[in-house]
């Protein structure tokens, strides 16, 4: 229903702004993402709270949305699904964010604990590089075909965010603030690193798999009713 309607406003947009027909395809697709993520921080910021992990699923899903903008990834097939696996995805890496952190607190030395959390963080920028330069952009449901012009400027764009964010979760790691909120940088990390991998085949993998699930759970769901 809601696809139906977006479709609606972005021929109704395309016909006001003249727009020829792959104009009218970019608005849809630019709409369409306005729209989900609307909703999908909606649906993830309600249920986080309840569950008591709102900062650190939120922190996932900043981190892992802005890469996103740039390097595309893996997508549900109905926007229903990209919500709702959205959510559980990343409430479930708010969930292990904050239950790792007493771990990490019982490391005494804490010039230890910075030299772990950095060359995990090295780790995670390194693989990531690698995963942006052969994967990136990804292709998505809908999206216009991009020029040659178009693929080499986003995955330049997702690779200068990476690297940016990297810089700065090495830094805040140096800061107060960082030792204090260790969960919520481990989240932001463990973000990134969920979306790096919704890059690779991997990635794609294991949406349709969870789509799978979602759909064999609802047929036997509807056979008992």
């Amino acid at each position: 229903m809601l696809q139906k309607v977006i479709a609606g406003q972005a021929h109704w947009l395309a016909k006001k702004l003249d727009y020829g027909k792959s104009e009218e395809e970019v608005l849809k697709y630019s709409l369409n993402l306005v729209f989900t993520s609307i909703l999908g921080y909606g649906v993830l910021a309600v249920a986080a709270s309840l569950l008591g992990v709102l900062p650190t699923a939120l922190a996932a899903a900043l981190s892992a949305s802005a890469l996103r903008i740039f390097s595309g990834g893996a997508h549900a097939s109905r926007l229903s699904r990209c919500v709702g696996l959205g959510a559980v995805v990343f409430i479930a890496i708010g969930w292990l964010a904050a239950a790792g952190v007493p771990f990490m607190e019982k490391i005494p030395d804490l010039e230890v604990l910075t030299l772990q959390t950095r060359v995990i963080l090295i780790l995670i920028v390194v693989i990531g590089t690698g995963i942006i330069y052969f994967y990136a952009p990804a292709p998505a449901p809908g999206k216009p075909k991009q020029t040659y012009l178009q693929v080499v400027v986003m995955r330049s764009c997702s690779l200068a965010l990476l690297w940016w964010w990297g810089g700065t979760v090495w830094l805040v790691y140096s800061w107060q603030w960082g030792l204090e909120h260790q969960e919520v940088l481990l989240a932001s990390q463990l973000g990134i690193v969920w979306q790096l991998m919704s890059l690779t085949p991997l990635g794609f993998g294991l949406l349709r798999g969870g789509e799978k699930m979602l759909d064999i759970l609802f047929t036997v769901k509807s056979e008992k009713l």
